[in-house]
Order: structure tokens, then C-alpha cells, then sequence
């Protein structure tokens, strides 16, 4: 009978992993899409994943690098924040990735100065005071991934560029 009932455990735990999380199938069709660079089939999946699992970080930070991709860049800032928000909650899903909640966070924040550089590069022939504006939160973004993952060498050296830009802008 212990038997039968450690094994009727088994069972179910692995059923459940093979389940995986609710909305994981739509999630996985949205990274599908966005290796294959169709973005807008991407975006529908990935807010199919939200509806059916409103606590899915990674999917709303999957959906702000699509509407980056897309320079859709405060469509981009809404859900990369939210999907920061949700990791720093502990809300990470197990997505069959190798990042911790802390990595992926600290993606969600790289993602964030990718944005604020898309805004510089969209202001910095109208508007020199935004564009600054724009360069110094990307500079704050890259800071904050590159504390949380130091072994991204990606985040250090988006700090220097940034860094860089800004000294040649005078600042």
C-alpha cells in the first residue's frame, strides 16, 4: 500500500511539471514567434498567457520586448515595469529556462535601459534635454542589472557606453 501511494505521488508530480504552468503553452508559442521575429503573433500570445495567468512575470517582460522590437517604447516601459514588479513579488514562473528570479530580473531592468536608449534615440534630434534625460535612466537601468547579475559582462558594459554617450554630451 506505501508502495502504491509513493508511486501515485510520482505520478502526479510528474504530471504536473508536465503541465507546466497555467498559460505555458501560450507563453511558449509567444517565444516561438519572437525567435521568428513575428512580433504581433508574439504580443497575441503572450497577453493570452496574462489572461489566463496575471502573475506570469516573464510574459509580461516577453510582451515589452516585443513592443520594443516593435519601437513602441511606452507600451514597452508598461509591461517591462510590471513584469519587474512581479519578480520582485516572487511571482517568477518556472519557464524551463536556466535564470534565477534574481537574473531575470536583472534582464527586466537591461530591458528597461534598452527602452529609455530607444527614446533617446528617438529625442535626440528634437530634444537635447530629453535625450540626456533618456540616456541617464538608461545608465540607472543597466546599473541596477548589472548589481543584480554581475556576471552579465552585457550589463557593465552598457553602463560604460552609456557613460560614455553622456561625457560626450557634456554631463
Amino acid at each position: 500500500m506505501i508502495q502504491f501511494r509513493h508511486l501515485l505521488l510520482i505520478l502526479l508530480a510528474t504530471l504536473l511539471t508536465a503541465c507546466g504552468p497555467k498559460g505555458a503553452k501560450q507563453y511558449n508559442a509567444g517565444v516561438e514567434s519572437y525567435k521568428a521575429q513575428k512580433y504581433q503573433e508574439a504580443i497575441s500570445a503572450f497577453s493570452q498567457t496574462i489572461k489566463m495567468n496575471p502573475d506570469f512575470a516573464e510574459a509580461y517582460l516577453s510582451l515589452g520586448l516585443c513592443h520594443y522590437q516593435l519601437k513602441q517604447y511606452d507600451k514597452a516601459r508598461e509591461f517591462t515595469k510590471k513584469g519587474i514588479e512581479l519578480l520582485d513579488q516572487g511571482q517568477s514562473v518556472d519557464t524551463k529556462d536556466k535564470w534565477t528570479p534574481q537574473q531575470k530580473t536583472a534582464l527586466g531592468h537591461w530591458h528597461m535601459g534598452l527602452i529609455s536608449e530607444g527614446l533617446y534615440r528617438q529625442s535626440i534630434t528634437k530634444d537635447n534635454k530629453a535625450a540626456i534625460s533618456h540616456l541617464k535612466q538608461a545608465r540607472t537601468d543597466y546599473q541596477k542589472a548589472a548589481q543584480l547579475d554581475s556576471s552579465n559582462m552585457e550589463y557593465a558594459k552598457r553602463v560604460k557606453l552609456t557613460d560614455d554617450l553622456l561625457k560626450k554630451m557634456g554631463t
